[in-house]
């Protein structure tokens, strides 16, 4: 970090002027290097020619902020200890007059301070990241939050967010919770803001409510649903017992029938030619109706999964689940023994691990990143 001394000397010998209004009748001053300003700043290049004069009057930004956009144009740095709040306003001066490369290394900054450890923080940048539209850090949080939602809906703090919060966060597709769970997140954070008399919250989190799944849930589920009304109710339990067709639901309700929530089972595979299909990548595990199934491309069923783990070759075609909802991703491992296989699976990713006993210096890598993969898909 450059020192106080040499910042000033950098400032000096310069040929334009920015001028920040007070509110007591006196003004802050900044000089730069025009020629500086020009290469880093096309808007302030645009505005010195317009005007013809070497001085720009800032109102919409602060002076501190401005001055440290400067200091980084000409030495790359940031102070060492900088707040949350001044990162905003950081932001917001380097957005405003197109400070490109600064703007950059505020929002890699950002990210770097982004920690599920300081939840109410993290969730600070968030509200900052989808208010402004910053989908670097949108990204980044969504890995995230996605991989620990629990941490975060277990925690007080979370119930003080912005409701933009928690619409973007119920509309994430790979959440390791389960339906039932987000649904009583939206029951506490209803009941904190009408407690502290924000009667406006049902509408705002109305978002929230439409991105439940609610026909992955059970039957008995939807009965003690506080959230919907008795012919939403009736509507729901007639397409999930396939009495009804989901057209006959309102254009709001979510049309998954597959929840976010992480599980994990052992299958056992003793049909030689739906283990050949399996590992051609042809046929791919879906649930339906809370049972688990495997179908191929055309969400045509060809095997149940039965309770202990064995694959069964599937003879009747009763029903057909939803084609969208069976697309899958997998990763896989190489092995010797082809007949056991552990299977992580959530709403449409698919992650494949074979068992394997024989370890290899070859293969050290691949065991560690199995043993990632089962830390991160057993959380409940």
């Amino acid at each position: 970090m450059p020192s106080k001394a040499l910042l000033e000397y950098i400032f000096r010998g310069t040929d334009c002027t920015f001028i920040f209004p007070e509110n007591d009748n006196k003004c802050k001053e900044i000089h730069a290097n025009r020629y500086v300003i020009d290469c880093v700043s096309n808007l302030l290049k645009s505005k010195f020619e317009t005007y013809k004069r070497s001085t720009l009057i800032i109102q919409d930004v602060k002076y501190s902020a401005f001055k440290m956009v400067l200091e980084h144009v000409y030495t790359g740095y940031f102070p060492e200890t900088i707040s949350q709040e001044e990162l905003f306003e950081l932001y917001d001066a380097a957005s405003k007059y197109e400070f490109k490369e600064t703007l950059n290394c505020v929002i890699r900054r950002i990210i770097r301070e982004c920690k599920l450890e300081k939840l109410d923080e993290l969730l600070a940048y968030l509200n900052f990241a989808l208010k402004n539209y910053i989908i670097e850090i949108q990204n980044y949080l969504q890995e995230l939050i996605e991989s620990d939602a629990d941490l975060l809906f277990m925690s007080d703090n979370f119930l003080k967010a912005h409701p933009r919060v928690l619409n973007w966060i119920f509309s994430l597709n790979d959440l390791n919770t389960n339906e039932w769970t987000l649904i009583d997140i939206i029951e506490r954070y209803k009941e904190y803001h009408l407690a502290a008399g924000r009667h406006g919250i049902s509408s705002q989190i109305q978002p929230a409510i439409n991105n439940i799944r609610f026909l992955s849930m059970s039957v008995a589920q939807i009965h003690k649903t506080p959230f919907l009304s008795v012919e939403e109710k009736k509507s729901l339990i007639q397409v999930i017992n396939q009495e009804a067709s989901d057209k006959c639901l309102p254009m709001y309700f979510s049309r998954r029938r597959i929840g976010r929530c992480y599980k994990s089972i052992i299958v056992t595979c003793q049909d030689a030619r739906l283990k050949r299909l399996y590992d051609e990548n042809k046929i791919k595990m879906c649930t339906f109706k809370e049972k688990k199934y495997f179908a191929d491309g055309d969400g045509k069923i060809v095997a149940s999964i039965e309770n202990s783990g064995l694959i069964v070759p599937f003879a009747f075609q009763e029903f057909t689940p939803i084609k969208t909802e069976i697309k899958a991703e997998r990763a896989k491992r190489a092995c010797t023994g082809i007949q056991q296989n552990v299977l992580y699976y959530r709403e449409n990713k698919q992650i494949m691990v074979n068992k394997k006993y024989d370890h290899s210096e070859k293969d050290k890598n691949e065991d560690e990143t199995m043993i990632s993969f089962q830390k991160m898909s057993l959380k409940k």
